[in-house]
């Protein structure tokens, strides 16, 4: 565990993820008016993670917000297309009449859903969330705030960043949920160093969950695990067992592995 302050989560309103193998370990979701971080390396799938949330989320009509700090605004309306079309946007040569029919499909889909998107630098105490969420802060409540790269959203350091969003999730009764990129190099048995990182980060929190996102063959040296990611809860969830899930880095997004 990452600390003793950290409360694990009791049964309340959940939001889901849209990956029943994560939810199947948890409480059928992530909770509302609380904090949830994910912690991975880069390219390890926390983006994708996110992407899978908002877009399954979204299309059920449930308010969501995504902040991204990594991507242009043009580039998350992209792979919000990608994740849901199951097209690969970024090669505009492969897009012949059926795939661009799909991602038309996936516009319409999307159209008028209550989804907003927000990208771009941030300053102390979130004054960019602040505004993004003003207009529709009625409408958000017991919604969805994703935030992309906490990292790169701002000048202060991430356990500040981390303390706002945790009182963003308690203003507003919604669940957030946060990315973070690791240095720690980690393995599924090993995540000692993982956790030494996020201490430090969540100092000033109360975290509801931390899970970490794992890819195995991220380096293509771990046979039979290629484009598999482990979400593997660290500290406040209910459930300690291992999600599995596949990651398709063209269309932005995890799925669930066949349920044999």
């Amino acid at each position: 565990m990452l600390s003793a302050a950290v409360t694990p989560l009791v049964p309340t309103t959940a939001i889901p993820t849209g990956l029943a193998t994560l939810d199947d370990i948890g409480v059928g979701g992530v909770p509302s008016g609380r904090l949830t971080v994910l912690a991975g390396e880069r390219s390890a799938g926390t983006s994708a993670l996110l992407f899978t949330m908002a877009t399954h989320n979204a299309l059920q009509d449930r308010p969501t917000v995504f902040l991204s700090g990594q991507d242009s605004a043009a580039s998350v309306q992209d792979k919000f297309l990608a994740a849901v079309a199951g097209v690969n946007i970024d090669r505009p040569a492969t897009l012949g009449p059926g795939r661009i029919l799909r991602i038309g499909a996936a516009a319409d889909a999307l159209r008028d859903r209550p989804l907003w998107l927000a990208s771009g630098l941030w300053e102390a105490r979130c004054p960019a969330i602040r505004k993004i969420l003003a207009c529709p802060a009625d409408q958000v409540r017991r919604g969805l705030l994703l935030v992309d790269g906490v990292r790169l959203l701002g000048s202060g350091p991430e356990a500040d960043l981390l303390h706002d969003l945790e009182g963003f999730a308690r203003e507003l009764d919604i669940a957030v949920v946060a990315s973070v990129h690791l240095k720690s190099r980690f393995r599924a048995g090993d995540t000692s160093a993982a956790l030494r990182e996020l201490r430090g980060m969540l100092a000033s929190t109360d975290a509801a969950a931390v899970v970490l996102v794992h890819r195995p063959d991220r380096d293509g040296d771990v046979l039979g695990r290629r484009d598999e990611v482990d979400l593997i809860p660290a500290a406040g969830w209910p459930g300690t067992a291992t999600a599995t899930v596949r990651f398709e880095p063209h269309y932005h997004r995890l799925v669930d592995l066949p349920n044999t």
